[in-house]
């Protein structure tokens, strides 16, 4: 089976996961999929990283809110640091995850065109809100529906790429 997934996918599929400042939403996402991920034994299969189109400064810390909620919900906080969105991340990555319609806009203006790999990660064209000022309360909302959106993209990913779970 691995030869057959490696023939029609690479040796790993990649998956970015973008807001704005990569320090609330992506870096939740990031941290969420990679446990999900992790616990079904896919580490081989599936890399998750995350980005932001507006990152002040690279290689920041996510905002301690965002480290808060995960850290009560038990999800492993490991290398999770900013960086910006690439132009040449659209090529590298296979599923490019977004929080709003304003960063698929802004990916799309930099990179010049539709991108078929970029979609949001909720569906129904239903944006992720952005917690940054809201009370910290919003960043278990905003746990909550990340949480939800990446269990149903990993459980579509494994059946459309017939991976093999443990």
């Amino acid at each position: 089976m691995d030869s057959l997934f490696d023939h029609f996918f690479g040796t790993k599929i990649n998956i970015l996961m973008v807001c704005t400042a990569n320090i609330c939403r992506s870096p939740i996402a990031h941290a969420v999929l990679r446990e999900m991920v992790d616990a079904k034994g896919l580490a081989n299969k599936i890399t998750v990283e995350s980005a932001g189109t507006h990152v002040p400064i690279s290689g920041l810390l996510p905002d301690k809110r965002s480290l808060m909620v995960l850290k009560e919900n038990s999800v492993t906080i490991k290398k999770l640091k900013t960086r910006p969105f690439l132009v040449k991340d659209i090529k590298k990555f296979d599923y490019i995850l977004v929080m709003d319609n304003k960063n698929i806009e802004t990916i799309q203006q930099r990179v010049g065109m539709n991108a078929p790999n970029v979609n949001l990660l909720l569906e129904g064209g239903v944006d992720v809100p952005d917690p940054y000022y809201a009370h910290p309360d919003e960043f278990r909302h905003v746990f909550s529906l990340i949480e939800s959106a990446c269990k149903n993209f990993l459980d579509r990913l494994i059946i459309e790429h017939n991976l093999d779970v443990s």
